[in-house]
């Protein structure tokens, strides 16, 4: 949870997908800004695109 200002300061959900190559090293792969809190609903859309 972070504080992000729009219309006015909220705190919300940052979600981050990250993947471990062959090599062993981790990279991110993308990060979302969903709006709102941490729900199950967000990460299926996240994990299906």
């Amino acid at each position: 949870m972070f504080p992000i200002k729009r219309d006015r300061v909220e705190n919300e959900s940052i979600y981050v997908a990250i993947g471990i190559t062959p090599e062993g090293r981790r990279e991110i792969l993308g990060y979302y800004l969903p709006g709102g809190m941490e729900s199950a609903y967000n990460w299926r859309e996240i994990l299906l695109i």
